[in-house]
């Protein structure tokens, strides 16, 4: 998982700082943390955290990033984000060897960053009409940069999740940051949207979401042999919503846990492996297989003769479909 370590100095006014209370989280800043223990004592008062300690820098390397991380909902200077926040002072970062990517001066773009994705916002990118800078994308080549060679991928899915990749079972985390890499290296998943805000206006923001844009189509890919058509479609409905409520933030509504359910229904045949071509910001489907699970029958769906379809069936379904228009049509209706 890729964290955002907020040093507490860079909350300009604490007064706007809003912390939920977290059971059995550890405090722990580095010794070097000047003028910040006192305050990171009351946030450790304030959340209901177990334990608050101070500690030599080399030992909270030593500590890891799971303890030495407090995760809240924090409110900083009126925007709300979500983050795992380290009191780590940045010279004892580098000093530790911990890198810590900024360019030099002010940033132009409010930036945001986890395992599936990065979003720009903000200053240049608040004209809808104007191009982004080629710099500000910080993951990915751009696809004219991107090698002239294929990359050549094989996922595997069990129950909707990819499981595998080229063979190698992977973990959620560890499959997301491979294809994060392998799509980045590739120019893959640069967006530059305009969003409508929960609270009615509309905003402009670019993301790069490599690996996330290669999952989205193989998954795809999986679902288009071994779902039913009308799961398909009551599916390709249901996203939207299922989209627009966690976009809100209602990820623990009840409506969300019930399309959930039906989503994790849809999902029990989604078996099988799929091949795709990475190549300069594209991402080609090239096979995809289900050994149990494929509704496809090459018997049925043919071009060629078959002894196991007789077309003369559609004859009175296409009578069937076309009553309304007949109906409609006597009545004077002109469609």
């Amino acid at each position: 998982m890729i964290f955002r370590r907020l040093e507490l100095s860079s909350f300009r006014n604490i007064k706007s700082l809003s912390m939920e209370p977290f059971e059995g989280v550890n405090i722990i800043c580095g010794e070097n943390a000047q003028g910040k223990t006192n305050l990171m004592e009351a946030m450790w008062l304030f959340t209901g955290a177990k334990s608050f300690r101070k500690t030599k820098d080399s030992e909270f390397v030593k500590i890891g990033e799971e303890k030495a991380t407090l995760y809240a909902d924090f409110f900083a200077e009126g925007r709300e984000q979500n983050a795992e926040i380290s009191f780590f002072p940045s010279k004892a970062m580098k000093k530790n060897g911990i890198d810590i990517t900024k360019k030099p001066g002010k940033s132009p773009y409010s930036m945001d960053t986890n395992l599936l994705h990065i979003s720009y916002e903000g200053l240049v990118l608040e004209d809808p009409a104007a191009r982004p800078q080629d710099d500000m994308w910080r993951w990915s080549l751009s696809p004219q940069d991107a090698p002239n060679e294929v990359t050549t991928i094989e996922i595997e899915y069990k129950n909707g999740d990819p499981v595998a990749l080229n063979g190698k079972a992977l973990k959620p985390h560890e499959m997301l940051a491979t294809l994060n890499e392998l799509g980045a290296k590739n120019g893959i998943g640069r967006l530059d949207i305009v969003e409508n805000r929960y609270v009615g206006m509309k905003s402009r923001g670019c993301y790069e979401t490599p690996g996330g844009t290669i999952m989205l189509k193989a998954h795809r890919a999986i679902e288009s042999i071994t779902l039913d058509r009308e799961a398909v479609h009551l599916k390709d409905e249901l996203m939207p919503r299922y989209a627009k409520l966690i976009y809100n933030g209602y990820w623990y509504s009840p409506e969300r846990l019930m399309l959930q359910a039906a989503i994790n229904e849809s999902q029990k045949y989604a078996n099988g492996k799929v091949r795709l071509e990475l190549y300069k910001g594209n991402v080609t489907v090239i096979g995809r297989e289900s050994a149990n699970d494929s509704l496809f029958n090459a018997a049925y769906s043919t071009f060629e003769e078959d002894s196991v379809y007789d077309q003369k069936d559609a004859n009175g379904f296409i009578k069937l479909n076309a009553l309304r228009f007949i109906i409609g049509g006597k009545a004077g209706r002109k469609y």
